[in-house]
């Protein structure tokens, strides 16, 4: 069984999961797939740097725990928002009462990203 990612969008996706789990005091079945789908919003800067403080808003690295306050930010797009929500839920079930509407089926899947969420699943539940 594997942790390990079998593919990514793009180059700035795969670079920046890696950072993001560097960032980890300590990587399971839980941490690495919600790094990866918190990964798939990096963006690389025009140096040749990548941006991950979008990516580092869902995560509270400190105390290794989910925010998801960080749902309620404006710049989340469909997909965006979709990828943190999958990320909460494989983390913890994220039972927000008020989000549950949105934390179904219908709302996460067919915003684009659908092979990625599909992949944070099987790493999740390390289904080879």
């Amino acid at each position: 069984m594997s942790l390990e990612p079998q593919f990514f969008r793009d180059e700035t996706h795969e670079n920046a999961f890696y950072i993001l789990l560097n960032k980890c005091r300590r990587v399971n079945e839980e941490v690495v797939p919600v790094m990866y789908l918190l990964s798939l919003v990096a963006k690389k800067t025009e140096d040749g740097k990548y941006n991950i403080s979008a990516c580092c808003d869902g995560f509270d690295f400190d105390e290794m725990h989910i925010k998801p306050e960080s749902l309620k930010h404006s710049w989340h797009t469909s997909s965006t928002s979709a990828a943190f929500r999958l990320a909460f839920i494989l983390w913890n079930g994220y039972p927000s009462e008020r989000s549950q509407k949105f934390n179904n089926i219908y709302f996460i899947f067919g915003h684009g990203w659908d092979k990625y969420l599909c992949e944070a699943i099987r790493l999740r539940f390390v289904l080879e």
